[in-house]
């Protein structure tokens, strides 16, 4: 039996390697019509999803998650997920690479022990309250 291997993705931005990127749910969306993305695929940087507004699941490791609003998903590097939402999905997307950290004078150790890129049975999606939701709209805005 033939298995196709799961694709992994670098961190790029017009095709440039980048060690941070902010991007929309609305951005990921379009890269997906594009042919990327929208299988199960794995990453070389961390991610934060923050999902404003959405209808779907987000599958990491094969196990399923509902996305609801204001929730935040972790997904570590070469950890296989894939993210199957509806054409309104509204959020944020942050990304970043251990490169990213080591350049800004951030210990890899830092982001080990914030516990929250873990494997997703250790780490399902938080969810965070509107009081928060528009602390971190300040926070992504600014970025």
């Amino acid at each position: 039996m033939s298995h196709t291997p799961i694709p992994r993705y670098d961190l790029v931005a017009d095709n440039v390697p980048v060690t941070f990127a902010i991007r929309s749910m609305g951005e990921i969306a379009g890269m997906m019509q594009q042919g990327y993305f929208g299988e199960p695929h794995r990453h070389n940087y961390y991610t934060v999803i923050w999902v404003q507004h959405a209808e779907g699941v987000h599958y990491i490791d094969f196990q399923a998650y509902p996305l609801e609003d204001n929730s935040l998903f972790f997904v570590t590097p070469q950890q296989v997920h894939q993210v199957v939402a509806g054409p309104d999905a509204k959020g944020v997307v942050l990304l970043f690479t251990p490169e990213f950290l080591t350049n800004n004078g951030i210990r890899c150790e830092f982001i080990t022990n914030l516990y929250l890129f873990r494997d997703s049975s250790e780490t399902p999606p938080l969810h965070v309250d509107p009081v928060t939701a528009q602390k971190l709209q300040r926070i992504t805005d600014d970025i």
